[in-house]
């Protein structure tokens, strides 16, 4: 789980604001292809796979939504225009929610990119050492890549033989996680998110990208400072979950978040798993 997940899904036939026109052109193009690329994915040729279930169907929907927001947001980040789904922070609970998720993942995936770029080197030796082939030519190559993986391998998460969302688990997951980069843990703590995160150890790339980095922060004072930048961002993403999560637990939504397991792509069990 070195990237943090989301396992709420979200209607995407929630009508969005229509985006205004871009007023200025600014030279961050790799940025502008970033978030090109993140509103493809997951990527659109899974729905045509034979044997799709329904409810792969809706968690491929789902995420694409999602993605499709954060894309919106970051383009109007880098252009400096104004927040185009501020209407959902006078909605529903779950919708400002969603406000802050999305933008939490348009901060992260600017935090990675500043990650990526600075670290580049450090990934490459990091990868070599794995004796794992390294085809980038650039930082960019390699956040493309990382992020396609990323983000397709969340919804192949759907589509195993079989699959359990303890929704307890999860939000304990984000709860040590968020403290981690917060305050520290206890080295009981420790041990009980390095046991969370082997049930789900997330992507090759991002997980490649992290740990690197990570080790290469302890000598490098730039990448220290960019590398603690990114671990706070994605606290912001953990956080979001966890509430989100915790206002669930306590009736404070209009819907209650439940575990549930996928069988072939069937959901096979849904229980009180956020009581």
């Amino acid at each position: 789980m070195t990237e943090v997940k989301s396992e709420i899904t979200f209607n995407p036939n929630i009508q969005t604001k229509a985006k205004p026109a871009p007023n200025k052109e600014v030279e961050n193009f790799e940025e502008k292809q970033i978030a090109e690329l993140i509103s493809t994915l997951p990527y659109s040729g899974f729905p045509l796979v034979a044997g799709i279930t329904p409810e792969q169907l809706k968690m491929w929907h789902s995420l694409k939504f999602v993605n499709k927001l954060v894309a919106e947001c970051m383009e109007a980040n880098r252009l400096f225009e104004n927040d185009p789904i501020a209407w959902l922070k006078s909605e529903s609970k779950e919708h400002r929610f969603l406000h802050r998720l999305v933008w939490s993942k348009v901060y992260w995936y600017k935090a990675l990119w500043d990650l990526v770029q600075q670290g580049f080197c450090y990934v490459r030796e990091e990868i070599r050492d794995l004796k794992r082939p390294f085809y980038f030519l650039s930082a960019f190559d390699l956040i493309v890549a990382t992020i396609k993986e990323q983000q397709n391998d969340e919804f192949l998460s759907f589509c195993q033989q079989f699959k359990e969302f303890n929704i307890p688990q999860i939000q304990k997951y984000y709860k040590l996680f968020r403290k981690s980069r917060w305050s520290g843990l206890t080295p009981q703590e420790e041990t009980e998110l390095k046991r969370l995160n082997a049930q789900d150890p997330g992507s090759f790339l991002i997980g490649a990208v992290y740990h690197s980095c990570k080790r290469a922060a302890q000598s490098d004072e730039t990448l220290k400072i960019i590398f603690k930048a990114f671990d706070v961002k994605a606290a912001a993403i953990a956080d979001a979950n966890f509430q989100l999560i915790e206002d669930s637990r306590k009736g404070r939504l209009n819907i209650k978040i439940l575990s549930f397991a996928m069988l072939n792509g069937e959901l096979v069990k849904r229980r009180k798993g956020a009581s």
